[in-house]
């Protein structure tokens, strides 16, 4: 719990969670008028549900992986 309520990134983690919630689901509202992507995520996993977006490069990797 302890990495989830911490104020700064300390390191990455991989685990495999479940998207339940999309914002900007229309592909039209993927991209902010500067040409970058933009999304928010709901995310859970069986120990919790946290909010995330995917913003710029991050959304980048996100799609195209």
């Amino acid at each position: 719990m302890d990495v989830l309520t911490h104020s700064k990134v300390a390191a990455n983690f991989k685990c495999v969670v479940r998207v339940v919630a999309a914002s900007s689901y229309r592909v039209e509202e993927l991209w902010s008028p500067d040409g970058t992507y933009r999304m928010r995520l709901t995310l859970e996993d069986p120990t919790a549900r946290i909010h995330a977006s995917a913003v710029a490069k991050d959304g980048v990797t996100l799609y195209d992986a």
